[in-house]
């Protein structure tokens, strides 16, 4: 599992890389993880902070999601910059064919974008 999470991010790191302002290339790409990371969770943890401790007020909700989403950067921040393991993962992968690269960006897009159509889903679910 972790190496789909490292392979993941750097499938994104090469999107962002080909996009204009590449220098912040890494830091574009753990946004992306993040955000995606944050709304297939969030509304697991909302449900259990709701369900936990009952109606909260929404300044309490907005602090707790702020939060999360904080840690969530601050924890894949941590392993995948401040640690190196971009260029790790990125030597693991080096001799990657075409169609198998092709295929990782195309997992990693769509992994993106069906984080906001889960995110949905799973909150009319509770």
């Amino acid at each position: 599992m972790k190496r789909l999470y490292d392979y993941l991010f750097l499938k994104l790191y090469e999107l962002m890389k080909k996009t204009p302002g590449k220098r912040t290339a890494d830091d574009a790409a753990l946004w992306l993880l993040v955000i995606a990371l944050f709304f297939y969770s969030a509304p697991f943890l909302l449900f259990l902070v709701d369900y936990s401790f009952g109606k909260l007020e929404f300044w309490i909700w907005v602090v707790i999601v702020l939060l999360y989403g904080y840690v969530l950067y601050k924890i894949n921040s941590r392993y995948f910059i401040d640690k190196g393991e971009l260029a790790l993962i990125a030597d693991r992968h080096k001799n990657e064919s075409s169609m198998s690269s092709t295929m990782g960006f195309i997992a990693a897009v769509t992994f993106e974008l069906f984080s906001f159509i889960a995110f949905f889903l799973f909150l009319s679910f509770f």
